[in-house]
């Protein structure tokens, strides 16, 4: 199977590419009413870094419009990079953690 290093690098690089994604595209009316949150999803890739799903993991952390917003931002944000040899030709899954901060 993978090395542990290579789940951890790609994981940090979907943390990072989908947090931009969702910090640049932050609801306008969550900014004006101060809401923060995070939203802890799931995501199903395949090998070509195409997203075949998303899940919520738990929706209590955050208002409803950061969760339906946290769901746009991982579509925006895809397609991922293709898994390099280092990941396998199979989908793997990966739980990503999107931040709602206002900084």
């Amino acid at each position: 199977g993978p090395s542990p290093e290579a789940l951890k690098a790609y994981g940090g690089s979907l943390f990072q590419a989908i947090n931009t994604t969702a910090a640049r595209n932050y609801p306008a009316r969550a900014l004006q009413r101060n809401r923060q949150g995070t939203v802890p999803v799931r995501l199903t890739i395949d090998a070509e870094g195409a997203l075949l799903a998303v899940e919520v993991l738990d929706d209590s952390q955050a208002h409803s419009s950061l969760v339906k917003a946290a769901v746009k931002a991982v579509q925006r944000a895809a397609p991922f990079p293709a898994f390099g040899t280092d990941l396998g030709s199979g989908q793997r899954q990966f739980d990503v953690r999107i931040v709602y901060k206002i900084r």
